[in-house]
C-alpha cells in the first residue's frame, strides 16, 4: 500500500505503481492479477475440472459439480478481448466483457454460448459513456450499471443507451452491485471511509455503513499511516431477500448479510483449516516480495454469486495443496523500499502453485452446506454464479472459458 508499489508478477499477478490518489487503482490491479493467468490453450477446447470434496458442512450428500457451459473470444471475433479483461453475467443469459487498464475498447457483449454480438455503449464523457470499468452489474429491465472512474452509467443492452451519474468525491470504488429496488450497493474504498454506501438509482448517497479502514503505519515510509483498503475490500452478491451478501477478500473469513435499507442482519464467521488470518505485513511480504512461485500465498476470497436454486458460492484462491517452491525462481528482491515487476514463467504452468476453493451456502439462512477444492486456478466468479478461467493461444489471442456450478443430491 506504497504511493509507489511495485511487485512480483508471474502470469495471473499484474500489480501496478501509484501514487495516493491512485491507490484504489492499484488495488484493482492487484486483484486482476489475483484473477488472471497465461496459460495457452487451443480455442474450443474445454480441460475437464474435478471438484474434491473438503468440508462436509450441512449437507453430507449434496455433491458440487462443474459444467463448462460457453466458449467466450474467438480469434475470428469482430474485436478481440483486450488484457487484464473481466468477465460479467447478464440478467437473462450472455455475458459482457472488458474493463481492465484500457479504454481502448468498449465493453464486448456475448450470447450464453459464447457467439460475439458486438460493443456495448460507448467510450466517453457523455452522458450514457463510460470509462475505466471496474465493475458491470446487472440492473433493472434489460439494463446494465457500469462503475468507472467516479461515475455511474446505466445503459439498455437494447439500444446501448443512457444515462450517467457522478460519485460523491470521497468514494473510490471497484466493486458493486444494483438491487431489485434499483439501489447500487458498493464497497468504498477511499481512506479512512466505511466499506459499504448505499445509493439511490440516480447515484445519491442514502447511507455508508460498516466498518472503517484501520490505521497502518508504512515502515519504510518513516511510519506514516493511511487507511489499511485491504481490510475493508468485499466481494458483493444479490441475495434472495432483494438485500445483498458481502465477503472480506483479505485477512480473515467473513460474510456480510445486508438487507435493502443498509442494514446489517446476519455475520458469518468461518475459521476453515485452508483459510489462516493474515494482516498487511503478510500481503507486503508473501504477496509482492515474494509471490506464490516462492511461498504459498495467503487465500484470497475472489468471488461471490448464486444460483436460481438458492445457493450462495464463494470462491477463494489459495495455495495448491501440494505447493512447493518453484525451483527455477530467482532470489527475491532484498526487503524494503520498492519490489521491481518480475516476469516469471511458473515451472510446470501455474495450476502447479495455485488451488480453487468453492463453498456453497443456503443463501436465504447462511447455512454452510460444504467446500470443494479444484486443483487448477479459476479465474473469476460472476454474480450470477458462474466460473470462468482464462486462457491466451499462442498467437496472443485471449478467451474465457465459463462454467455453470450445480449442487445435487447423490444417492
Amino acid at each position: 500500500m506504497r504511493d509507489s508499489l511495485s511487485a512480483t508478477r508471474v502470469p495471473g499477478d499484474n500489480p501496478v505503481s501509484m501514487a495516493d490518489l491512485m491507490r484504489t487503482m492499484k488495488l484493482a490491479t492487484l486483484l486482476v492479477g489475483l484473477l488472471a493467468t497465461r496459460s495457452v490453450a487451443q480455442h474450443g477446447r474445454v480441460a475437464a475440472i474435478s471438484l474434491t470434496r473438503l468440508e462436509t458442512g450441512s449437507c453430507p450428500q449434496c455433491v458440487l459439480t462443474i459444467q463448462p457451459v460457453a466458449t467466450i473470444g474467438k480469434p475470428d471475433d469482430p474485436e478481440l478481448i483486450p488484457e487484464y479483461s473481466s468477465v460479467w453475467g447478464l440478467a437473462g443469459g450472455g455475458f459482457v466483457v472488458g474493463g481492465g487498464r484500457s479504454d481502448a475498447a468498449p465493453l464486448q457483449r456475448y450470447d450464453r454460448t459464447g457467439h460475439s454480438l458486438g460493443p456495448l455503449g460507448h467510450i466517453g464523457d457523455g452522458p450514457g459513456e463510460y470509462r475505466r470499468v471496474q465493475s458491470v452489474a446487472i440492473a433493472r429491465g434489460d439494463s446494465i450499471s457500469i462503475l468507472g472512474s467516479g461515475v455511474i452509467t446505466t445503459i439498455s443492452t437494447a439500444t446501448g443507451r443512457g444515462r450517467t451519474a457522478r460519485l460523491a468525491p470521497k468514494t473510490q470504488a471497484l466493486f458493486h452491485i444494483v438491487l431489485p429496488d434499483g439501489s447500487v450497493l458498493l464497497n468504498n474504498n477511499a481512506q479512512y471511509q466505511p466499506a459499504f454506501e448505499l445509493l439511490s438509482p440516480t447515484a445519491v448517497l442514502r447511507e455508508n455503513f460498516g466498518p472503517a479502514q484501520p490505521a497502518i503505519a508504512l515502515a519504510d515510509q518513516g511510519g506514516r499511516k493511511i487507511g489499511d483498503e485491504y481490510a475493508t475490500m468485499q466481494a458483493l452478491a444479490n441475495a434472495q431477500n432483494g438485500g445483498a451478501w458481502a465477503a472480506n477478500r483479505y485477512y480473515r473469513h467473513h460474510l456480510t448479510h445486508i438487507d435493502p435499507a443498509g442494514n446489517i442482519v446476519h455475520e458469518i464467521d468461518r475459521a476453515p483449516a485452508w483459510f489462516q488470518p493474515y494482516g498487511f505485513d503478510d500481503i507486503n511480504e508473501r504477496m509482492y516480495r515474494l509471490g506464490e512461485l516462492r511461498a504459498a500465498r495467503p487465500a484470497v476470497i475472489t468471488g461471490i454469486g448464486g444460483d436460481d436454486a438458492g445457493h450462495l458460492f464463494v470462491m477463494s484462491r489459495v495455495a495448491d495443496a501440494a505447493w512447493k517452491k518453484d525451483p527455477n525462481a530467482p532470489p527475491p528482491h532484498p526487503r524494503g523500499g520498492e519490489y521491481p515487476v518480475e516476469h516469471l514463467e511458473p515451472t510446470g504452468g501455474i495450476d502447479r502453485y495455485v488451488d480453487t476453493i468453492v463453498e456453497v451456502y443456503d443463501d436465504k439462512s447462511g447455512a454452510f452446506i460444504g467446500s470443494w477444492r479444484a486443483d487448477v486456478l479459476l479465474t473469476g466468479m460472476t454474480e450470477t454464479g458462474f466460473l470462468y478461467t482464462r486462457q491466451q493461444d499462442a498467437d496472443g489471442v485471449i478467451s474465457f472459458q465459463v462454467f455453470r456450478l450445480r449442487v445435487t443430491t447423490g444417492q
